[in-house]
């Protein structure tokens, strides 16, 4: 009677007391987009209205739709400047671009020279079930004359607009934060946002020369364990109880002699 009773309850047990695993809930290394023909991205809109940046035949993507593996993103052009093409000058690098210096494969997200603010957005991930939730993500700036009206933000929100950064220059000059010419990488505990977390980065520049990348972009975190109900702890218990009674029937008249 024990032999069975003892697997019994090892089944229970193990899934009881099932430790956290680790998970890898969401990523990017805007490996899923297909590379354009030209490196170029030309902005259909009006430079002097906030608007959604539209992909363009054998342009660079620049939105996302994701298809179940990497997560999807979308952006949008908002003019700070008040003069200036904007991105509609056919020069600017931006978008899904193939470089060697990527950090996770071949290819990676940058934004150049928007004479204005261009802005990604990864598609939302839901945070339920999950517990220890660390961003993780590659920045890489390049190295030029920047100046303190250039304004580079990466941040993280959820739908109760609570906001985490993990970079906002505003007001400094990014010249004088040790980040150009190298990949820096920037983690961020998730823990204050609740159940779900959007990533944007964003770049305000008008040179050419001013452009950043964003690559291996990972959420991290633990699945949280799935608490027994009620019923299952009682038989929990029912099956210890017969097994510290070797399986036996004990009655008010009866002592057990394990």
């Amino acid at each position: 009677m024990k032999t069975p009773l003892l697997a019994l309850f090892a089944a229970f047990w193990s899934v009881a007391f099932t430790p956290v695993h680790a998970a890898l809930a969401g990523f990017t290394s805007f490996e899923e987009p297909t590379l354009a023909a030209s490196m170029y991205y030309t902005d259909s809109g009006d430079p002097r209205v906030d608007h959604a940046l539209q992909n363009n035949p054998g342009e660079p993507p620049v939105n996302y739709l994701s298809v179940g593996n990497e997560l999807g993103f979308t952006s949008v052009y908002q003019d700070t400047r008040g003069s200036g093409p904007g991105m509609t000058d056919g020069s600017d690098i931006s978008g899904v671009q193939a470089d060697l210096r990527a950090t996770d494969g071949a290819q990676w997200l940058r934004i150049s020279d928007p004479d204005g603010y261009m802005t990604t957005s990864l598609d939302s991930l839901s945070l339920s079930g999950l517990s220890n939730v660390i961003l993780t993500l590659d920045l890489y700036v390049n190295a030029t004359s920047w100046e303190t009206s250039d304004r580079l933000r990466i941040w993280v929100s959820n739908n109760q607009q609570t906001e985490l950064d993990l970079i906002d220059t505003q007001g400094l000059d990014i010249d004088d934060l040790n980040l150009e010419s190298m990949v820096t990488s920037f983690s961020l505990d998730l823990a204050a946002l609740g159940t779900d977390a959007t990533l944007h980065f964003g770049l305000d520049s008008n040179s050419a020369q001013e452009w950043i990348a964003i690559d291996n972009v990972r959420f991290n975190a633990e699945l949280s364990p799935v608490p027994l109900p009620g019923a299952a702890w009682f038989l929990l218990s029912a099956m210890v109880g017969l097994l510290l009674t070797g399986g036996r029937r004990v009655t008010p008249n009866q002592r057990s002699l394990v």
